[in-house]
């Protein structure tokens, strides 16, 4: 049976501010979600910018982690 663990969130805004602080960072990351959006969106809802991610995922509880099932 598979356990969640929530995973902390540590210093990941600080490091992520470092990061898009950067326009190529930046540039990066936009593109990234407008593939992804692009891709797989489709007429599901989906984030546009990076922050607008993370707060959802901070509001929600973090990350959860589900180790794989070994038999699987």
């Amino acid at each position: 049976m598979n356990t969640l663990h929530t995973v902390p969130f540590g210093d990941l805004r600080k490091g992520i501010e470092t990061i898009l602080a950067r326009k190529d960072g930046a540039d990066y990351v936009q593109k990234l979600l407008d593939e992804a959006n692009r891709r797989f969106a489709r007429h599901y809802p989906h984030i546009t910018t990076f922050w607008e991610g993370f707060e959802k995922i901070t509001n929600a509880g973090g990350y959860q982690m589900v180790p794989p099932n070994p038999t699987e």
